[in-house]
């Protein structure tokens, strides 16, 4: 969800008009520079290719807001930051799983500090370049959908063995029983070409920009 228009974009977007987000994981890109320059298309693709949903930021204060608004400990948010400007609000918010940090003019003695200050609760990593962060950026986002299955193979254990009830069930399950309940309700849709197409455009309207997804839709249509 970038809001995009081929190769241009919205940033700073106020959190209370932002579309919600229906996927399990949140990138905040924070780089004061977008006030001056839009983001390179080639990497704008490769991003929606790992996550749909990503919000730029220029301005210090708006992703503040967003962190602070946004207070589901479910969530999962990787943060990509400019510089060390906001590093240590940041990291002071736990639904902040990773926070990966672009910073090419800083010696490796200073890297090494910083990073050892921010080794503990969550990922801090130091980049000097896009290629390595965007490496690192996949891993995260693979390693947090692996989290998310073991944490829900886990609840259903505990729900088999404890028979738990009904209304801990939505907490703890979060996006991925949703995502699930969606296909119940997909299949229990009326099975006419008008309601097929209606879904049709709105999955297209969610995803527009993103080539990965929109694929994916291509295909099912």
């Amino acid at each position: 969800m970038i809001l995009c228009r081929d190769s241009s974009f919205i940033h700073d977007i106020p959190p209370d008009q932002l579309v919600p987000n229906h996927e399990s994981i949140t990138v905040i890109w924070f780089d004061p520079a977008l006030a001056e320059t839009n983001i390179d298309s080639t990497m704008l693709t490769r991003l929606r290719f790992l996550n749909d949903y990503i919000l730029f930021c220029a301005k210090k204060s708006m992703c503040i807001e967003y962190l602070t608004r946004n207070i589901d400990k479910s969530d999962r948010i990787i943060t990509v930051l400019h510089g060390f400007d906001i590093l240590d609000e940041v990291y002071q918010y736990e639904q902040v799983h990773s926070i990966l940090i672009i910073d090419s003019n800083t010696d490796e003695n200073k890297l090494n500090v910083i990073q050892n200050n921010y080794q503990y609760s969550k990922t801090v990593e130091i980049f000097k370049e896009h290629n390595s962060m965007m490496k690192k950026l996949q891993q995260v986002i693979i390693d947090i959908e692996q989290e998310i299955v073991q944490q829900t193979e886990a609840i259903f254990d505990v729900l088999d063995q404890e028979e738990k009830a009904l209304r801990n069930l939505r907490a703890e399950l979060g996006p991925f029983i949703w995502r699930q309940l969606f296909k119940i309700i997909i299949k229990a849709m009326p099975h006419s070409l008008d309601a097929r197409q209606q879904m049709i455009d709105e999955c297209r309207s969610y995803y527009q920009g993103n080539l990965k997804e929109l694929a994916i839709i291509d295909e099912f249509e």
